[in-house]
């Protein structure tokens, strides 16, 4: 009677274990299929921002060829079969991308310059000053970009205004207010492309110069800055 009591022992425990063992088992199944669930969600997500990352630079490319048209004199397409967005022919061997992060507040603020000075003498210093790092800024496209910020239509020295703008292949107004971006430079009389991005070594007005360029007054515990370069000693004095 011992013997056959201890078999039954042993049989209740053995199917214990094996529910354990079941019921590990399908816990596990689960959390790998939560764990696939999660993976695949991911995986279509990442997906998505791939294709949406094509999408803004095609869009983007788009734009610039249009104004590579508009800049070059072409003639306008009719129609999207008539843009070539495919010059390159065959295979291409590689590619990489370059990601710049510049501090604007180190450079010179076109705009900013024409607030101070309406006339455009303050700019037209800056920009003589720029000469020797930018050796295509001659005079005649720094009058140029002066007449393309200031507000009035009188023409300046060298300079270029409506008259020269409306008389273009492809005409258009003279700005005669400040710089949306910088590229709008393209835009003015003079101005290449090489001169505003620089080419090899040589430095170009990007470089140098923003549309509207920021200074943070406060640190980031909200107390202000204090500029002891100021011209204003009394200004300077009291903050101290």
């Amino acid at each position: 009677m011992r013997i056959h009591g201890r078999d039954n022992n042993e049989k209740r425990r053995g199917a214990f274990v094996l529910l354990t063992v079941l019921v590990v088992v399908a816990f596990l199944a689960l959390a790998a299929y939560r764990y696939n669930d999660l993976m695949t969600a991911e995986y279509l997500a990442t997906a998505g921002s791939h294709r949406a990352a094509q999408a803004r630079v095609l869009a983007e490319s788009g734009i610039y060829v249009a104004m590579r048209n508009l800049s070059a004199g072409e003639a306008i397409p009719d129609g999207p079969r008539e843009v070539s967005l495919d010059p390159q022919s065959g295979a291409l061997t590689g590619s990489y991308e370059i990601v710049m992060f510049d501090e604007e507040s180190s450079r010179w603020s076109l705009n900013g310059l024409m607030d101070q000075d309406s006339k455009g003498d303050a700019l037209r210093k800056v920009l003589e000053k720029a000469q020797s790092y930018v050796p295509e800024l001659n005079t005649t496209v720094i009058s140029a970009i002066i007449d393309w910020l200031d507000e009035d239509d009188e023409l300046s020295e060298e300079g270029a205004e409506n008259a020269y703008y409306m008389a273009l292949e492809t005409p258009y107004r003279c700005k005669n207010g400040p710089l949306d971006s910088l590229d709008e430079l393209l835009m003015v009389r003079g101005v290449t492309q090489e001169m505003l991005d620089g080419s090899g070594t040589a430095t170009g007005l990007r470089a140098l110069f923003t549309a509207n360029g920021r200074q943070v007054n406060y640190d980031p515990v909200d107390t202000e800055i204090i500029h002891i370069n100021s011209l204003d000693l009394a200004t300077l004095e009291t903050k101290l």
